[in-house]
C-alpha cells in the first residue's frame, strides 16, 4: 500500500500515512478534487498505473483526471475513462519531441481553466514548464517519478560498448545531467506532493536531498476484477498453454542479460520436458531493438520451446498468460530497477500464476510475503530449476496460485492504492475550494477547448 516518507527539515506540511487524512488540511467530504495530469507516456499506454490508476479508479475516488498527451498518428482513437482528454498527434522520433513540448507549453493555458492540481509524471526537464504553470495559475504542483529517467540518460551516456553513437552518448550525458538539477533541486523540493515508485526510490530521493515529507510511495498494483484465472483453465496437461512460462513485458536492451539468461533456461527446461514452452508477450518499444530476443532464442537453438507473440492488447495478453503454467519476472540488479515495483509478478500472482523471479526488491518481498512462487539467483541455472520445481509439483504450485491471487487481492489491488492516492491528492489540495458539480464544469470546458483538443 502507499507508504508515506520520513520527516525531514523545512517540511512544510505533515506526511500523510495510508488509510489517514490530516483533518485540517482535508478537503470537505463529498467534494471531487479536477486535476490536470501530463504523463511521459503516449496516449494509450500499457502502463496500468496511467490508464488504471488516472484512468479509471482515481475518478471513482472523487478525482476527476484530464489528461495531456500525445498519440502515434497511426493509433486509433483511444477513450480516456477519467475525464477530458487533450491529445496531440505525432508521427517520428522528432515530431514526438516536438509535440512533447507542445503538450508541456500548452499546461501554461490548461492550468488556469479551474483545476485543483496539477500531476506532472516522469518528465525531469518538461517538468519545469508544468511547475511553472502550476505556480502561476495559483495551483499545487505534484511530481510522480515512477522510473528514475535522469539517470537512465546518465547510464545510455556511459555505454561505450559500441551499442550507442557518440552523438547520442553526448546528448544522453546532457540531458540526463541536466535533468538531473532540474529535477532534485528544483522541481521535487517545490513541490506540494511527491509520489514515488517504492520505499528504495523513497530512500534514494531522500539521499539526493528530499527534504520534506510530502512524499509517498506507490507500488504497481492490478485491476483483480479483469484478471483470467488462471485455476479455471484446467490442469497443467490440458491448458491451451501446455506446460509454458509466460514472460509479459517490455523486451528493451537494458535487460539484455537477464533476458537472455530466461531464454537460456527455457532451453535448459526442455532438455527435461520436451513439451515445454516459453511464452514471449511483449517487445522492445524502440524499432531500432525490436526482434532482438527471438534472434538470439534462434541463435541459441531455443526456437522450439519458445514462442513470441509481439505486443498484443492487455486483456488479450492476460488471457495467453493466464494458460500457462508458471510467470518469469527476471529484472536487472542495477541503480535503476533496483528502485523499481515490476508489474509481472503482480500480474501473475493475481492471474493465480507462481512466480519465478529474482532478487529485485519490490518483487522479492511480493514474493516471498504472499508465498506465490520462488525468488532464485538471477542465472539460467536457477531458473531452470525453479521452473522444474514448479512443473514437477502441480499440489504445490496449485496452492502458490491460490496464495498470490489472494495476496495481491488484500495488498496491490489498485481500488486500496486509488483511495490512498486519492486521500494524498486531496490532502495536499487542503483549503481548495472544490467544484460541486465537476461534471458540469468539465462539460462546459470540452465545449471552450473542442476545437483545441486535437490539435
Amino acid at each position: 500500500m502507499l507508504k508515506t516518507g520520513k520527516s525531514g527539515p523545512g517540511s512544510a506540511a505533515p506526511a500523510l500515512a495510508a488509510g489517514q487524512l490530516d483533518a485540517e488540511t482535508a478537503p470537505r467530504q463529498g467534494a471531487r478534487l479536477r486535476v490536470l495530469f501530463a504523463p511521459a507516456e503516449a496516449h494509450p499506454t500499457y502502463r496500468p498505473d496511467v490508464s488504471l490508476l488516472f484512468g479509471r479508479f482515481l475518478p471513482a475516488q472523487g478525482v476527476d483526471v484530464d489528461l495531456v498527451a500525445v498519440s502515434p498518428a497511426s493509433a486509433s482513437d483511444a477513450p480516456w475513462e477519467g475525464g477530458a482528454a487533450h491529445i496531440r498527434r505525432f508521427g517520428g522520433k522528432l515530431s514526438f519531441a516536438w509535440s512533447d513540448l507542445l503538450q508541456q507549453l500548452s499546461l501554461l493555458r490548461l492550468a488556469r481553466m479551474g483545476y485543483d492540481a496539477l500531476v506532472v509524471r516522469d518528465k525531469p526537464l518538461l517538468g519545469l514548464v508544468g511547475l511553472v504553470a502550476a505556480k502561476l495559475a495559483g495551483i499545487p504542483f505534484v511530481y510522480w517519478m515512477s522510473f528514475p529517467m535522469a539517470e537512465t540518460y546518465i547510464v545510455i551516456a556511459r555505454n561505450d560498448d559500441g551499442g550507442e553513437s557518440f552523438v547520442r552518448r553526448a546528448y544522453a550525458w546532457l540531458r540526463g545531467h541536466a535533468s538531473s538539477v532540474a529535477l532534485y533541486r528544483v522541481m521535487l523540493p517545490l513541490a506540494e506532493y511527491v509520489f514515488v515508485q517504492s520505499p528504495a526510490m523513497l530512500e534514494y530521493v531522500r539521499a539526493r536531498g528530499l527534504r520534506h515529507e510530502r512524499v509517498s510511495a506507490v507500488p504497481m498494483g492490478v485491476d483483480t476484477s479483469r484478471m483470467p484465472d488462471a485455476s479455471k483453465a484446467g490442469d497443467i496437461a490440458s491448458r491451451p498453454g501446455g506446460r509454458a512460462a509466460v514472460y509479459l513485458g517490455t523486451l528493451e536492451r537494458l535487460r539484455r542479460r537477464e533476458l537472455e539468461a530466461m531464454v537460456d533456461a527455457a532451453r535448459e527446461v526442455a532438455e527435461s520436458v520436451p513439451d515445454f514452452t516459453l511464452l514471449v508477450i511483449g517487445e522492445a518499444e524502440s524499432p531500432d531493438e525490436r526482434g532482438w530476443l527471438k534472434a538470439y532464442a534462434e541463435a541459441q537453438g531455443a526456437s522450439h520451446c519458445t514462442r513470441f507473440f509481439g505486443w498484443l492488447p492487455h486483456q488479450e495478453g492476460l488471457a495467453i498468460a493466464a494458460t500457462a503454467t508458471l510467470g518469469l519476472s527476471p529484472i536487472p540488479r542495477d541503480e535503476l530497477f533496483d528502485m523499481g515495483s515490476p508489474t509481472k509478478a503482480v500480474e501473475y500472482l493475481a492471474l493465480g500464476l507462481p512466480v519465478v523471479c529474482n532478487d529485485q526488491p519490490d518483487q522479492d518481498q511480493v514474493v516471498r510475503e504472499s508465498g506465490g512462487g520462488y525468488s532464485v539467483p538471477m542465472t539460467s541455472g536457477a531458473f531452470a530449476g525453479a521452473i522444474l520445481s514448479v512443473l514437477r509439483d502441480q499440489a504445490r504450485a496449485a496452492e502458490m496460485g491460490r496464495q498470490g491471487r489472494a495476496w495481491v487481492a488484500r495488498h496491490r489491488d489498485y481500488r486500496w492504492i486509488a483511495a490512498d492516492v486519492a486521500r494524498a491528492l486531496k490532502g495536499a489540495c487542503g483549503g481548495r475550494s472544490f467544484a460541486e458539480d465537476p461534471a458540469a464544469a468539465r462539460d462546459s470546458q470540452r465545449v471552450e477547448g473542442e476545437g483545441r483538443r486535437r490539435d
